[in-house]
């Protein structure tokens, strides 16, 4: 009895024909993904290729579990021990079981252990970055010369340094959404706000969360028309931001002990911008205690992180 035969095998062309085949699914499939995305986030497709390219990193912890008020609209303030205000070095951090990030400004995110966002940001590519950082830390640095500051206003729970805040707040007692009272002070902080390299560096910080978290953006947007429509008195800092405010740390040394923004939204995420001439391998990296991360932070760059709810500093430089 005859045993049959098997198929014959495919041929080199066949195999090649099925290779074309695959490569061609996979390539349809990436287009219709940055389809889905384009539609959600209306990015441009040079943001939709560094979403889709960007770096990401995991950390062992339940961001869902990252405290907050009963009413789950803001965070907690930690009070501190002096032990917990003296600063800690890189090294000292890596020892005490913290993952250390050297970041160089590529999009990045990290994520929990349940694929949610803690924290990501990035960097514009071109040359022509550096002179807009350089402008608006000058800019900035102008600004403190003009400026009056309050005691509260150098020594605070962000650190001892000088620093203001610009904008829109509620709470603590008030009665309806107002605009913070910056006098004496308040023109040199509105041409500030004017100036156009701290008007592109607050574009870009849009743009980071849009590229992260587009839900997010749209709410802060849809929140900020109706606030502005409803209380004429009220305006945006920047025409090309949905942030409701904006602190400014005039430096010329700002190193920040831990804290939260308790006031900010918990579910938010607050753009934070390296801004001077440092040595990011020497100090100034971002701190995030409840994940355990340390972030390399180079001037230029801007980081997302949820302000409300995870203790935040930077190492000394």
């Amino acid at each position: 009895m005859a045993i049959p035969k098997g198929p014959k095998c495919s041929s080199r062309a066949e195999r090649q024909k099925q290779h074309t085949k695959s490569h061609k699914s996979a390539k349809r499939a990436k287009k219709r993904q940055r389809k889905e995305v384009n539609a959600s986030t209306g990015l441009k497709a040079v943001a939709l290729k560094r979403r889709l390219e960007q770096h990401h990193q995991n950390v062992s912890i339940d961001a869902g579990k990252f405290p907050h008020a009963l009413s789950g609209f803001i965070g907690f303030r930690h009070c501190l021990t002096s032990a917990e205000k003296e600063g800690r070095s890189l090294e000292e951090l890596v020892e005490l079981g913290f993952k250390y990030i050297p970041w160089t400004g590529e999009s990045l995110g990290i994520f929990d252990v349940a694929g949610q966002l803690v924290a990501g940001g990035g960097t514009p590519r071109g040359d022509g970055w550096k002179g807009v950082v350089a402008e608006c830390a000058e800019a900035i640095e102008n600004t403190r010369s003009r400026c009056m500051f309050q005691p509260n206003q150098l020594n605070h729970h962000h650190g001892c340094f000088p620093a203001l805040a610009v904008g829109i707040s509620y709470g603590f007692g008030q009665p309806r959404p107002m605009r913070l009272q910056n006098a004496p002070n308040t023109q040199a902080l509105n041409e500030l706000m004017q100036n156009p390299d701290v008007k592109r560096v607050a574009g870009f910080q849009l743009h980071q969360l849009r590229l992260l978290a587009p839900a997010l953006v749209q709410e802060y947007r849809n929140m900020m028309d109706r606030l502005t429509q409803s209380q004429p008195e009220l305006v945006r800092n920047i025409t090309n931001s949905d942030y409701a405010a904006f602190t400014i740390n005039f430096g010329p040394s700002t190193v920040s002990i831990p804290h939260t923004d308790c006031a900010n939204l918990a579910y938010g995420l607050c753009a934070v911008t390296a801004l001077g001439n440092f040595n990011p391998d020497k100090g100034g990296h971002l701190i995030l205690w409840d994940p355990h991360v340390v972030i390399r932070f180079p001037p230029g760059t801007t980081l997302l992180i949820p302000s409300a709810l995870v203790q935040h500093s930077n190492v000394p430089i």
